[in-house]
């Protein structure tokens, strides 16, 4: 599938057939987030390639915890990076929160879906891989809508702010869709 839209992204993320937990999608997309990045460098990842990261981590191995990403600070305490590395740090951190959770009972709870604050203070509202992906994808880019759809272009192609026909994805915006993946109801 061409991923040239929003609707398109929309589209291919919510039909992706997670057999697996949030957490383990999470730890198999980090594992290919820096595969790409020893492949490609700074090289920003094109539309095509979003998608397929997020495909592929339905099914690739999750890389193994590393005990020192619990102990690391939220992202919001630590200067705040950007690109492969933001998008590293926001991975770390669901994880991390994801784990605390796992230990604490709280992703037992019944009613999580209307929200919990993880013991690192962020707040939480989808936790299997096909509601993050869903609200990620509704919520960076905009879903599906007929009335508004989005060109996605790969940075640095310039997107000027006042152009609301188009967004780019690379990095960034896969960082805004995992932080939406999380927080977007």
């Amino acid at each position: 599938m061409e991923i040239r839209s929003n609707r398109d992204l929309y589209t291919c993320l919510t039909a992706l057939k997670v057999l697996r937990d949030l957490e383990s999608y999470l730890r198999a997309l980090l594992g290919l987030g820096r595969e790409f990045a020893s492949r490609h460098g700074e090289r920003e990842p094109s539309p095509d390639e979003v998608a397929a990261l997020f495909i592929a981590a339905a099914s690739a191995p999750a890389i193994e915890l590393e005990p020192a990403w619990l102990e690391r600070p939220p992202p919001w305490q630590e200067p705040r990076p950007h690109g492969r590395d933001r998008f590293e740090a926001i991975l770390v951190h669901q994880i991390a929160d994801l784990q605390a959770m796992r230990r604490r009972g709280q992703l037992e709870d019944s009613n999580r879906y209307f929200g919990l604050d993880a013991p690192s203070g962020a707040r939480w509202y989808n936790f299997d891989p096909s509601s993050y992906l869903e609200c990620g994808a509704s919520g960076s880019v905009g879903g599906w809508a007929d009335d508004a759809e989005l060109l996605l272009v790969t940075p640095p192609e310039p997107v000027p702010d006042d152009d609301e026909s188009r967004r780019a994805l690379g990095w960034d915006g896969v960082c805004d869709l995992l932080v939406c993946g999380q927080i977007y109801e």
